[in-house]
């Protein structure tokens, strides 16, 4: 209804809604996958995050356990560990736009107006002048006075602009809602010695063996 009183027309309401569905799931999906893989090799991390979310649940009144609110405020530490994940293993890890007019990029590189630039965030967001132990993971740093330093538009695992992703704060949701419940009954342990390997397709998958142990808290 809200697209629909934008103006947007039938078509483009439904090609909204198909993507919302379409692009809504397998994302957000693996985005807990390589949040869980994350935790289970760096426990420190997961016992932190573990003792928030059995606080936050258990102090969670029954007009709140549907706010959306209430998980972004009370869950800070794991939503740093999502934003971590999502650094390190953006869900969509390759962007396009389309250059309206002729630019010219800092290094000299000409853009003629109507190409199409790729922007490859997974690389990006690992750039060593752009972050400190680029490759390491670090929640800490979407934290308190480090968040703040980031440099702008080092990290946009959403993409950015009028064309980011419609569907940012649902994922985070339920992102936050899923590992939250999950997180505070069970410990999550690796049954392989690396991280998966990432195959960057339109999605950022996991390539091979995925599984983890879960043991009951």
């Amino acid at each position: 209804s809200a697209l629909d009183a934008a103006g947007l027309g039938e078509e483009s309401v439904r090609g909204q809604i198909m993507t919302l569905f379409a692009a809504g799931h397998e994302t957000t999906a693996n985005g807990m996958g390589w949040t869980l893989h994350l935790l289970a090799r760096h426990p420190e991390w997961q016992e932190r995050v573990a003792n928030e979310c059995q606080t936050f649940l258990a102090g969670l009144k029954a007009e709140q356990a549907n706010d959306p609110r209430a998980y972004r405020a009370g869950l800070p530490i794991l939503t740093a560990a999502i934003d971590e994940s999502h650094r390190m293993y953006p869900p969509i890890p390759i962007v396009g736009r389309e250059a309206l007019e002729d630019d010219v990029l800092s290094g000299g590189a000409k853009i003629p107006k109507g190409s199409t630039l790729v922007i490859f965030l997974y690389g990006l967001h690992r750039r060593p002048d752009l972050w400190v132990n680029a490759n390491g993971f670090d929640p800490g740093r979407f934290l308190g006075e480090r968040r703040a330093a980031i440099p702008a538009h080092a990290f946009f695992p959403f993409g950015f602009g009028p064309r980011v992703c419609g569907g940012a704060s649902m994922a985070i949701i339920e992102e936050l809602v899923v590992l939250a419940h999950l997180l505070a009954k069970v410990r999550v342990e690796p049954t392989l010695p690396e991280m998966p390997r990432a195959l960057p397709i339109l999605s950022l998958r996991p390539l091979g063996d995925t599984r983890l142990r879960m043991i009951q808290r």
